[in-house]
């Protein structure tokens, strides 16, 4: 394979080493690899946060630094939820301390957030 072959299939990974409180994300750009850094603070270590604002989503310390404002559409520690059942005893347990608003999906009884 010629190195453009292999440099047009190398713009296409991404990595995310995703955390409980922080995240790392990675991409490869031009055979380099390059961390995506925070816009608020140009970090390359993320909170693992996620906020619905007026129409934009936020990510990082910017959500961080609105979640009290938009407690009820900012997401943080739910890695441990991820491919849990809806009525999973740990689930049910972060429900009561979310603002967010946790659902079940009716096709497959996972845990769906909504925002």
């Amino acid at each position: 394979m010629g190195d453009s072959k292999r440099d047009s299939i190398a713009e296409k990974w991404m990595g995310i080493d995703l955390g409980t409180i922080y995240s790392c994300i990675g991409i490869i750009r031009k055979s380099q690899i390059e961390i995506v850094a925070d816009k608020a603070d140009g970090s390359r270590i993320i909170p693992s946060m996620v906020c619905y604002k007026e129409k934009e989503w936020l990510y990082g310390n910017s959500a961080k630094n609105n979640m009290i404002q938009y407690a009820e559409s900012t997401m943080f520690e739910s890695k441990r939820l991820i491919g849990l059942k809806y009525n999973n005893k740990k689930v049910q347990n972060d429900i009561k301390d979310w603002q967010v608003k946790i659902i079940e999906d009716p096709k497959n009884k996972k845990t769906t957030i909504c925002y």
